[in-house]
């Protein structure tokens, strides 16, 4: 069973080039594409080099500066450098980590969050002990780890930008990492909020919000007084599945928060605090809800329920919703020919994938 034409693709690490077209990152095997915009198709360029033909999540996002794309690497062993006009593809090598000294990385979940300040490119950590900031003019890399302590963080994709400062929840604690971009300097701290464990955070006024994703209430945390108030007072019938929320931004005079296996979404009214549902598809129970990437202001998604995916673009304006997708319109021959041949190459175990089978294997030979 090779990749069809028909056959949905799923992005993390896409960047807008032009009003019509961006480049993205397979999050589901090693490939990068061309993406028409206005159509969803789709043309298959390349595979990443040296990295794992059926990589999954290599990258988790991208961003561009000075006529380069530059790619965060998750499980993918380089970052990626890529020059459409060029259509020149590169890597830059990553500091290996020793595990025995930091024993809290994990290699498959690296780097997870990027933004561009001034000429630099900053890729903050997921598991990896310190940030980095690449000059983009060279590609030099520059590390700073004087902040990390004993490495008990889980960072996600949403560093939060305010003036020079660069924040970020942990996922797994109550921990923040603060970067400061004028001197590079790292401050990890702890909040004193009675739970952790925050996906993402954003600022309205003077406060920082938080999106809980181990279960928990949502946290405001007033920094002028450094307090902290919590609000559980979800709507009847709310199921947050051990997995509450991802995404959290500032809508007017609400917080909206963008559910991860809870049966809703949230809308918060930061002024009386009432809380009311937001639904994003028919498929409320038992559903995952996955952030894809974010472009011009509305949040890809996509909501699986079984073997049953919606794809889901929210509007972050008006809270809108339509339906995307997209698919590989160009090259496929070429995409499925580069993944065998790759797999084929692989010295160790290859397991059997939704686009990839035994048979597809043996054809090959």
């Amino acid at each position: 069973m090779a990749i069809k034409n028909t056959d949905s693709l799923n992005f993390e690490a896409v960047v807008k080039w032009s009003d019509e077209i961006a480049y993205a990152a397979s999050s589901e095997y090693n490939a990068l594409f061309k993406v028409f915009l206005s159509s969803g198709d789709t043309e298959y360029l390349q595979m990443f080099p040296d990295e794992k033909p059926n990589g999954v999540r290599l990258f988790t996002m991208a961003v561009s500066y000075g006529g380069k794309i530059y790619f965060v690497p998750a499980s993918a062993n380089h970052i990626a450098v890529y020059e459409p006009d060029k259509n020149n593809l590169y890597n830059l090598q990553i500091e290996a980590i020793d595990r025995g000294k930091d024993p809290y990385y994990k290699i498959n979940a690296k780097f997870n969050g990027g933004m561009v300040i001034g000429k630099y490119i900053y890729m903050t950590p997921c598991t990896y002990p310190g940030f980095i900031r690449i000059n983009s003019d060279n590609d030099t890399i520059e590390y700073y780890s004087d902040w990390v302590g004993d490495g008990n963080y889980v960072f996600r994709k949403v560093p939060l930008l305010d003036e020079n400062m660069i924040y970020l929840p942990s996922t797994i604690n109550n921990r923040i990492l603060k970067i400061d971009t004028n001197t590079c300097n790292g401050q990890l701290f702890s909040i004193g909020a009675t739970k952790g464990g925050w996906w993402s955070m954003c600022k309205q006024c003077d406060n920082y919000w938080f999106a809980p994703q181990i279960p928990g209430p949502i946290v405001r945390w007033d920094t002028k007084k450094n307090t902290f108030k919590e609000f559980d007072n979800y709507p009847d019938g709310f199921d947050g599945r051990d997995f509450y929320f991802t995404k959290i931004f500032q809508h007017g005079n609400q917080i909206v928060l963008i559910p991860a296996k809870a049966n809703m979404g949230i809308i918060l009214n930061v002024e009386t605090g009432d809380m009311t549902p937001l639904f994003l598809t028919k498929y409320n129970k038992e559903s995952v809800t996955r952030i894809c990437f974010e472009m011009d202001k509305c949040v890809y998604l996509s909501v699986s329920k079984g073997s049953e995916v919606q794809y889901v673009k929210l509007n972050i304006k008006d809270l809108s919703m339509e339906s995307f997708a997209f698919r590989c319109s160009k090259n496929i021959d070429k995409l499925n020919h580069d993944i065998l041949l790759n797999f084929m190459k692989i010295k160790t175990a290859i397991k059997e994938k939704r686009y990839f089978y035994l048979n597809d294997f043996l054809m090959g030979l």
